[in-house]
C-alpha cells in the first residue's frame, strides 16, 4: 500500500481552507468602490477591445475577471463610448442579476489568490525546507488581508501574484542561469505590468537583486564593472525587461499601448501632485503621511504575525539568498512610503509573501522554545481570523480591536461600500420593515438589494439610521460635515464593522431650521462672508452678506 503524499494533503487543505474562507466571505458583500468601473471597463475590454475607460489602471486583472460574465447576458449600453466608467459600471450591474455577476466575476480573483498561495509555498520551500513552506502557506491561508483582497475585481492580488512569480522566477534563474527561468522571469515581470502601474517597482526590485547577485559572485582581481558575470547579470535584466515589455504591449495590443502612458502619467500626477482624501488616527490629508503604511501593517497585521517578526529578528541568522526576501519589501514600501496615496493596507499587500516566507525559516531552528511558542502562535493566529469571518476587510488586530478601528484608519481598510447585502440581512433578522435613513458611502445599489430607504438628513429624524463608517469619520466631505449630529448618539449595531445603525427617537420639527442656523453660518464664514439667513425647503437654503469676514 502506497504512503499517503502528505505534501499534497497539506498544501491542498490549506489551499482549500483559504478558498472556503475567501468565496464564504465574497459571497456575503456587495460591490466595493472600485469593482464598478473595474468590471464595467473590463466588459468593454473583453467583448470591445477598447481601453479607453480606467486607463488608471492597466487591464490584465480586469480581462481575467471578466472572462466568466461572457457567459452571461450582459451587455454594453449602445452609447457607452460617450459614458464615463461609473455611469457604464451603472448600467451593465444595477439589475436583479447584480449579486450573480459581481460573485462571477470575483472568482478568477480567488483564483489568483490561491495561485499566490501556491507560490508563497514553493518558494519557502525552495529557499528553506518543506516544513518552512508548510508554515508561509498557514500564515498566508489564515491572513486577514490576503482573504480579504483576494476576491475583490481589483488589482491588488494581481500585483501580489506576479511580483511573487518575477522574485521566485529570478531566484531560480540565478541558481541555473537557464534561458527558460530568464524568460519566465521576463513574462512575470510583464504580467506585473499588466497587473498595476506599481509593476514598474519590480524593474527596480530585480535591478538590485540582480546587483548583489553580482556583487556576491565578484571574487576576481577584474574591475566590477567589466567582470564577465557582472555583464552577465546585466544583460540577463535587459533581456528580462525587453521580454516583460514585450508581455506588456502583448496584453493591450499594440493599437491601444499607448493608453498605458496616459494611464501611468494621470497615476503619477495624482499620487505626486493631487493627491487623495486621507485619514489616520483623526487626521484628515490630501498629502498623506510618509508614516502611514508602517502604522497601517502595526494596526491590521495579526499580533502572532509580529511577534513571529521579532522572534525571526531575535533568531536570526544569515543566508545566502536572503536579499532576494529583503530587497522587495524594502522598495516596495520605500515607494509607498513616500507617496501620497494613503488609502489602505491593501496598497502594500505584495509585501506580506515575502514576509511570510522569511517568517518560515523558524520552522526550521532547533531552539525547543520556538518549538513550543511558534505552535501557539499558530494556533493564536487562526483564532484571530477566524473570529473575524466573514469579515475579513475590517480586521484590526487586538491592540486596536477590529470595533474600535475607525478610530486608526478608514477607507478600504473597513469600510469599502461592501457592507450593503450585510445591511439587508441585518434589517430582515431584526423584523425591521419601515424605511429607513441611509448615509451610504460607495458604488452599490441599496434598492437592488431589498433595502427600503431614504437619503440621510442633516439633522436628526426619528427612525432607523444606517450610516457608513467613512461618512461617519467624514473622509470625503471634510468641510461641510453633514451628519455630525449623529456622533452625539450611541449605536445600536454595526454591521460588519462598515455600515453603524442608530435607533433615533425623539420630536425633532424644529431641528430642520436649526440645523440650516448653524449649517449656513458655518458655511458662510468658510467662505469668508457675514451669515444674513437661512431657510429649510427640503435642504438648506443659505444668503451671506458680501462683506468680508476679518
Amino acid at each position: 500500500m502506497d504512503r499517503p503524499d502528505y505534501e499534497k494533503i497539506i498544501v491542498g487543505g490549506l489551499l482549500l481552507l483559504f478558498l472556503v474562507f475567501s468565496v464564504s466571505s465574497m459571497a456575503r458583500e456587495g460591490l466595493t468602490n472600485d469593482e464598478l468601473a473595474h468590471i464595467a471597463a473590463s466588459y468593454s475590454y473583453i467583448t470591445e477591445f477598447d481601453f479607453r475607460l480606467n486607463p488608471e489602471h492597466p487591464p490584465l486583472v480586469k480581462l481575467m475577471s471578466d472572462v466568466p460574465l461572457l457567459f452571461t447576458d450582459m451587455k454594453l449600453p449602445a452609447d457607452w463610448r460617450q459614458m464615463d466608467q461609473n455611469s457604464v459600471g451603472k448600467a451593465l450591474l444595477y439589475n436583479e442579476d447584480l449579486g450573480r455577476n459581481l460573485f462571477l466575476a470575483r472568482l478568477p480573483i480567488v483564483l489568483i489568490g490561491l495561485l499566490i498561495g501556491f507560490v508563497i509555498f514553493i518558494f519557502a520551500k525552495g529557499l528553506h525546507s518543506k516544513r518552512a513552506g508548510y508554515l508561509a502557506l498557514f500564515l498566508f491561508a489564515f491572513s486577514p488581508l490576503m482573504i480579504a483582497h483576494s476576491h475583490y475585481v481589483t488589482t491588488d492580488a494581481g500585483i501580489t501574484l506576479f511580483m511573487l512569480l518575477s522574485v521566485y522566477s529570478f531566484w531560480r534563474y540565478t541558481n541555473d542561469q537557464s534561458r527558460k527561468n530568464l524568460i519566465y522571469t521576463g513574462i512575470s515581470l510583464g504580467l506585473s505590468l499588466a497587473a498595476k502601474f506599481t509593476g514598474l517597482y519590480v524593474i527596480g526590485i530585480l535591478g538590485i537583486i540582480g546587483i548583489i547577485f553580482a556583487l556576491k559572485k565578484h571574487k576576481t582581481k577584474v574591475s566590477f564593472f567589466r567582470s564577465k558575470q557582472t555583464w552577465k547579470i546585466a544583460s540577463a535584466l535587459i533581456l528580462i525587461v525587453a521580454i516583460g515589455f514585450s508581455v506588456l504591449i502583448l496584453t493591450y495590443g499594440i493599437k491601444e499601448s499607448p493608453r498605458y502612458i496616459a494611464g501611468l502619467k494621470f497615476v503619477v500626477a495624482h499620487s505626486s501632485d493631487f493627491g487623495h482624501a486621507q485619514y489616520l488616527m483623526g487626521m484628515h490629508s490630501i498629502d498623506g503621511w510618509w508614516y502611514y503604511f508602517p502604522l497601517a501593517f502595526l494596526f491590521k497585521t495579526p499580533i502572532p504575525t509580529l511577534l513571529l517578526v521579532i522572534l525571526s529578528i531575535i533568531f536570526y541568522r544569515k543566508r545566502e539568498d536572503d536579499y532576494f526576501l529583503f530587497a522587495p519589501i524594502a522598495v516596495y514600501l520605500f515607494f509607498f512610503m513616500t507617496g501620497k496615496i494613503d488609502i489602505g493596507i491593501r496598497h502594500i499587500m505584495p509585501i506580506y509573501p515575502f514576509i511570510f516566507i522569511l517568517i518560515s525559516r523558524l520552522a526550521d531552528h532547533k531552539d525547543k522554545i520556538l518549538k513550543f511558542v511558534i505552535p501557539l502562535l499558530c494556533i493564536w493566529y487562526a483564532v484571530s481570523s477566524l473570529m473575524i469571518f466573514p469579515h475579513y476587510i475590517s480586521y484590526f488586530n487586538e491592540a486596536i480591536r477590529s470595533d474600535n478601528g475607525h478610530k486608526y484608519l478608514i477607507d478600504s481598510n473597513i469600510d469599502w461600500g461592501q457592507g450593503l447585502p450585510e445591511l439587508k440581512r441585518y434589517l430582515d433578522k431584526n423584523g425591521i420593515e419601515e424605511q429607513i435613513y441611509l448615509g451610504y458611502s460607495g458604488f452599490d445599489n441599496a434598492t437592488i438589494h431589498g433595502i427600503d430607504w431614504q437619503k440621510e438628513h442633516c439633522f436628526p429624524q426619528e427612525g432607523i439610521h444606517a450610516i457608513s463608517v467613512n461618512n461617519l469619520m467624514n473622509i470625503y466631505n471634510e468641510e461641510q460635515p453633514c451628519i455630525d449630529w449623529i456622533l452625539d448618539y450611541e449605536p445600536i449595531a454595526k454591521v460588519g464593522y462598515s455600515i453603524w445603525i442608530y435607533d433615533i427617537k425623539g420630536d425633532f420639527d424644529a431641528e430642520p431650521q436649526r440645523y440650516c442656523d448653524v449649517f449656513c453660518e458655518d458655511g458662510c464664514e468658510k467662505a469668508g462672508l457675514s451669515f444674513k439667513s437661512s431657510t429649510y425647503e427640503s435642504g438648506c437654503r443659505c444668503k451671506c452678506h458680501g462683506k468680508k469676514v476679518i
